[in-house]
């Protein structure tokens, strides 16, 4: 799979210059590369956008004795440009080198990363057994939601292949950092990489700018590498740089998420202890719980489901802390339901 840089920032930074000299630095490597424009994503794709929403939306509405709609009244939904720059995604990984996918805004971008989440917890939420034999006639609806729900799948796939990144543009003044910081938290809770944060217009003295402004700059910098801890912040000029200084392109576009964003449960004492890797602010705003077999993350209205291990669907959660580098869960067996052998193997009193 191609490498997959997703670029967005805050307004009027100059997203849309730096997604063209990463663009231009790629391919003067020698690879082939797509530029793609969430603001324009293209319509003409193998993925039937419409026939999924109404797969969804339409088909449950119709399940209940409504009428069926066409296709194109769901065209304008906000959710369906959404999936079709997902979709443009997808098909161009699986033919260019390198995908460069320009989001513009970071509510885009967070449209971007939540929405394949969002969609499958509605989907789980419907295909259920006693949803399954409802209706005598829902046979139809059940085959349509799964389909809905394997389209997703591959869609959210692309955000979740260990060679796809974010990478935030953020200007050098004091009220562009919680928005850097607030995105970067996004894509690290939904599990994908933040591979650097660049501060687009960065001032210089040849350029004019005055010791203060500098001076100003520079606190930004130092505030965000402390927030994001081991995320790069680099400096850029008004000639973009696709890449931090002494360093070339390639050495960014290798793939990413060499270490996993969240970590597995360990044997730890008498339980277990769940490590949840995290950037520094995420992990001081981060709240954790369980609901039914998911553990649920949650940072500034973002939510994640992590599906449970079976070994912890036994355990109840007793306490955690938080770490330098995110989250600590630790777990003790489910007096109720943890056979007494295993309880006693493992040296766990009654």
């Amino acid at each position: 799979m191609s490498r997959i840089v997703i670029m967005a920032g805050v307004g009027g930074a100059g997203t849309t210059s730096l997604v063209d000299a990463t663009v231009r630095d790629a391919r003067s490597t020698g690879a082939s590369v797509r530029s793609i424009d969430a603001a324009e994503p293209q319509r003409s794709l193998a993925l039937d956008l419409s026939a999924l929403v109404s797969a969804t939306i339409g088909s449950m509405a119709v399940s209940s004795g409504a009428d069926r709609l066409a296709p194109e009244a769901w065209a304008s939904l906000p959710g369906v440009r959404i999936l079709a720059v997902l979709d443009e995604m997808r098909r161009a990984c699986l033919e260019e080198d390198v995908v460069v996918v320009d989001a513009g805004s970071l509510v885009t971008l967070r449209e971007l990363l939540e929405l394949p989440h969002v969609l499958l917890r509605l989907l789980d939420a419907s295909l259920t057994p006693r949803s399954a034999m409802a209706r005598p006639d829902s046979g139809a609806l059940f085959d349509s939601l799964s389909e809905a729900r394997l389209q997703v799948l591959h869609l959210q796939s692309v955000l979740t292949s260990d060679s796809t990144s974010v990478r935030l543009v953020g200007r050098a003044e004091a009220d562009g950092i919680d928005p850097v910081v607030a995105a970067a938290g996004t894509a690290s809770l939904l599990g994908l990489t933040v591979d650097g944060v660049i501060l687009a217009r960065f001032p210089r003295r040849r350029d004019g700018a005055s010791d203060r402004v500098r001076k100003q700059a520079r606190r930004v910098e130092a505030v965000l590498q402390a927030a994001l801890l081991h995320v790069p912040v680099w400096r850029s000029s008004d000639r973009p740089r696709s890449a931090p200084k002494g360093r070339a392109v390639l050495d960014v576009l290798a793939p990413a998420n060499a270490v996993a964003p969240l970590g597995e449960p360990v044997a730890a004492g008498d339980g277990y202890r769940w490590d949840l890797r995290m950037p520094g602010e995420v992990a001081q705003r981060v709240r954790a719980g369980t609901q039914g077999g998911a553990l649920v993350l949650e940072c500034r209205g973002v939510h994640r489901w992590l599906e449970l291990p079976a070994v912890l669907k036994r355990c109840v959660a007793v306490d955690g802390e938080r770490t330098e580098g995110g989250l600590s869960l630790r777990w003790v067996p489910d007096a109720d339901v943890w056979p007494r052998a295993d309880r006693e193997e493992r040296g766990v009193d009654d």
